[in-house]
């Protein structure tokens, strides 16, 4: 039996377990169907700075069997610990599907187990023969084992089973950290390691109940105190998983700290609401000086709801998560509501972060706030930019993934929709953030651009949906015009932009964009322009304003490919002060300007492009050089009665135009003047092969009507120059 090829083994240090399986049928056949093994959704191993997530499905082979390689339940580190796996089978025509649980401790012997073995027998089963097994003792009626009494429990004997909180485990109520205990902090604010209750260290020591350091959760008495003596207790042990039972935790001293290797999980039903102005969760205190990524990390925060009450404190701008200095981070499935002026989740100098199924509704601007989003990426540049902790060391963020998430309204009265979903809007010149990726959630709402991914590179923006909001995806290099961003770590102003390079953005869907901004925006400076762009696969439908569908600015080697562009206010996609461009098998429709547009542009090949029912040109260029122009079709283009299918304006030079189309619309009252226009001051024009003839505006067939050249000695011969 082969072995499924690992591509991506795992690191030693965490140690795995082989399961292999068998399954056939009453006359030795092979059967067919998968075996699924499930653990926690998400599982942290920060000694290997690795997340593992998802389940495993092993396909059963031609005989039957399969084979599978899995992390051990019991591996060092791992958060969360004290798990086991869920294992379904799936068999192809065999009435209903097993499920169990499973170990699979580090110790198994040859790190190999057969399923058959640990599989349990399912008494439910009409086949399932139970075992008889020995009579207890003799009872009162002298039939042994008749009346069925428990004799002893815990060493006591029938009538004296009376269970303390020793023998069960359990913290007396008198105990330090039970509720009615009593716990003193120490000068640093922390609870002493001896007045915890008695729990082995590391992150596998068990739960910490906020309700048992004294929390309510009746909303009005202040929790917070309660829920950090939890936290703090957490960090005393070394990590662990503090839990927060239904219920609504008023918290009014803030902000709550979270240290590393802490699990926060909010039960469904539990609600934390926050009663005066701060930062509602920090990871570390304000003194501590963690460089880089090595602060407060291997932390999760997840569920529950978490209510900033922005309309309480419309004027104070406060943050609800705020994380820096660190490494391994999750925020998952939380709800989070009507926060006010700042962001929502905020991550700074942070690697290796997840912020997965969560929901951003409500906002309020405190005065010169309308950019804010509900998840920044940021740096640890200055103060400003973060004011939990130091140090401020430039560091950036890298590896963070914002997925299933969603950003709209709360409709709680005088808030609006977050102005933007996910971005960063500072920056300090000479860094960048990098391996960002926004995958899979709804931005709905805002006022601005969905998606602001400033100075970010080797990064991906993909299956987003992007509905009613200003602008979609604005992708920006360093801002020059700000003194503060193109300042370097050592206080040098460097006067200039900076360069990103390699950036994706496919697969979105923009619908009904207003006007603050283009559905995509790529904007680059003459010091700082982007190169190596992704652009392909998004739909753009409607964008108001006279804003476009695409525009690219101070953009080098790039690809815009397959993407559909309807009713764009402005041109579909617009290119400016760009180079080395592909631009092909895009549609557009509709556009209240042209289709595609180029300025200035550098060795560009605009290929294979369908264009309908433009206001103006099908395809426009002015000036520059080295472009290509083929195999497109322009239908119903110049509908405006001012336009042209293909316009060549400004003194373009080396321009090739072939095998295009333009085809009139009967039902439209105007046409484009020319089916191509090519005005004179244009040099080394070749064109041929272009198909438009009797498809000017008076389809005269006179030539007049369908071509217009007037540049300078075109080339009209399919030959080689100079053949």
């Amino acid at each position: 039996m082969s072995t499924p090829t690992e591509t991506y083994p795992l690191p030693v240090s965490i140690p795995t377990v082989s399961v292999v399986g068998e399954y056939r049928g009453p006359d030795g056949r092979g059967l067919a169907g998968t075996v699924t093994f499930t653990g926690p959704s998400l599982l942290t191993f920060p000694d290997a700075d690795l997340f593992i997530a998802g389940p495993v499905v092993a396909k059963l082979d031609e005989y039957g069997r399969f084979a599978v390689t899995l992390p051990a339940t019991d591996a060092p580190g791992m958060s969360p610990a004290d798990w086991a796996y869920v294992v379904k089978e799936n068999l192809t025509g065999i009435t209903g599907s097993r499920t169990f649980s499973m170990l699979l401790p580090a110790d198994t012997p040859d790190r190999q187990i057969n399923l058959a073995d640990v599989a349990p027998s399912d008494p439910l089963t009409p086949n399932y023969t139970p075992v008889v097994g020995p009579r207890g003792p003799a009872g009162a009626d002298g039939v042994d084992g008749a009346d069925g009494l428990v004799q002893s429990v815990n060493g006591y004997s029938v009538v004296n089973v009376v269970l303390n909180a020793a023998d069960v485990g359990a913290l007396a109520l008198s105990a330090r950290g039970a509720v009615n205990g009593v716990a003193s902090l120490d000068a640093t604010g922390k609870v002493p390691a001896s007045q915890l209750p008695a729990m082995s260290s590391g992150t596998d020591s068990g739960t910490l109940n906020v309700r048992s350091y004294g929390a309510t959760g009746d909303g009005v008495t202040n929790d917070a105190p309660a829920i950090q003596a939890a936290l703090t207790a957490a960090y005393n042990q070394g990590g662990g998983w503090v839990v927060v039972p239904a219920g609504t935790y008023a918290c009014a001293t803030l902000p709550l700290r979270i240290y590393r290797n802490t699990r926060l999980t909010l039960a469904p039903g539990a609600r934390f609401k926050r009663t005066a102005p701060n930062t509602f969760l920090l990871n570390g205190d304000s003194a501590q000086t963690f460089g880089g990524y090595t602060g407060h990390g291997n932390i999760i925060v997840e569920g529950g709801t978490w209510d900033m009450r922005a309309t309480d404190f419309p004027t104070n701008p406060d943050m609800c998560i705020s994380i820096g200095h660190a490494r391994n981070v999750v925020i998952r499935d939380i709800e989070l509501l009507d926060l006010a002026g700042y962001h929502g989740i905020e991550l700074n100098s942070t690697k290796n972060a997840l912020v997965a199924g969560c929901s951003f509704r409500g906002y309020i601007d405190t005065g010169g706030r309308d950019f804010s989003e509900a998840v920044q990426i940021d740096l640890a540049g200055r103060p400003s930019l973060f004011g939990g902790f130091g140090p401020y060391d430039g560091t950036p963020c890298e590896d963070i993934t914002m997925r299933d998430c969603y950003v709209g309204l709360s409709g709680t009265a005088g808030t609006v929709a977050w102005p933007s979903g996910v971005g960063s809007h500072s920056a300090t010149w000479g860094k960048w953030h990098r391996r960002i990726r926004i995958e899979g959630n709804t931005f709905e709402g805002g006022a601005q651009n969905a998606v602001k991914p400033y100075i970010w590179e080797e990064s991906t923006v993909s299956g987003n949906t992007i509905k009613d909001c200003g602008g979609g995806v604005w992708l920006r290099t360093l801002d020059s015009s700000k003194t503060a961003d193109r300042t370097d770590m050592n206080g040098v102003d460097k006067n200039a932009s900076q360069a990103g390079t390699t950036f994706v953005i496919a697969d979105n869907v923009f619908r009904n964009i207003t006007g603050f901004s283009e559905a995509i925006y790529v904007q680059g400076e003459a010091t700082g322009k982007w190169y190596g762009l992704t652009i392909t696969g998004n739909a753009i439908n409607t964008v108001g304003n006279s804003e476009n569908g695409i525009r690219l600015f101070y953009a080098e080697r790039y690809v815009v490919a397959n993407n559909s562009i309807t009713a764009p206010a402005g041109t579909g996609i617009s290119q400016e002060l760009v180079a080395d461009g592909l631009v092909s098998g895009n549609r557009i429709s509709g556009a209240g300007g042209s289709g595609i547009s180029c300025v200035t542009t550098t060795d560009m090949m605009i290929t294979d492009n369908m264009i309908w029912d433009t206001t103006v040109n099908g395809v426009h260029v002015q000036g520059g050089s080295a472009l290509r122009i083929s195999g497109n079709v322009a239908k119903g283009v110049g509908k405006g009665g001012a336009g042209y299918g293909y316009r060549v304006t400004t003194g373009s030079d080396r321009l090739t135009l072939t095998n295009n189309t333009y085809r009139r619309v009967a039902s439209n009252s105007t046409h484009a003047i020319n089916a191509i226009s090519i005005t004179a001051g244009n040099t080394n024009v070749r064109r041929f092969g272009n198909d438009v003839l009797k498809q000017g505006a008076n389809a005269t067939g006179t030539g007049t009507d369908d071509v217009n050249d007037a540049s300078t000695t075109p080339n009209l011969s399919a030959l080689d120059s100079g053949a």
